[in-house]
């Protein structure tokens, strides 16, 4: 009987440590609380910039012509004529 209350007691007091302990880590978090809500606010802050920022260049940019309307795109197809090309200037620069 005296041995099962050594180890009840020994139990509780791990437990009184842990709780001890849990109640620390509590603290420090509860604590950092208020620099969390001030960094939220800092970052919903910097979202609604970039957004406002952004509606205007995208307002902006609807009045500017793209570069498609200017210039014509390049040839992106590949003729017999441009391989025979490739294939002479490659033989040309291996001798």
């Amino acid at each position: 009987m005296r041995k099962t209350l050594t180890e009840h007691s020994h139990r509780l007091n791990v437990i009184e440590a842990t709780i001890a302990s849990l109640k620390t880590d509590v603290g420090v978090l509860l604590s950092s609380v208020p620099v969390m809500n001030e960094r939220l606010d800092n970052l919903e802050a910097r979202v609604a910039a970039l957004e406002a920022r952004s509606q205007a260049h995208t307002a902006s940019s609807c009045r500017t012509p793209s570069l498609s309307m200017s210039a014509p795109a390049p040839r992106r197809t590949i003729s017999p004529r441009s391989i025979t090309r490739y294939w002479s200037a490659s033989d040309l620069a291996k001798s």
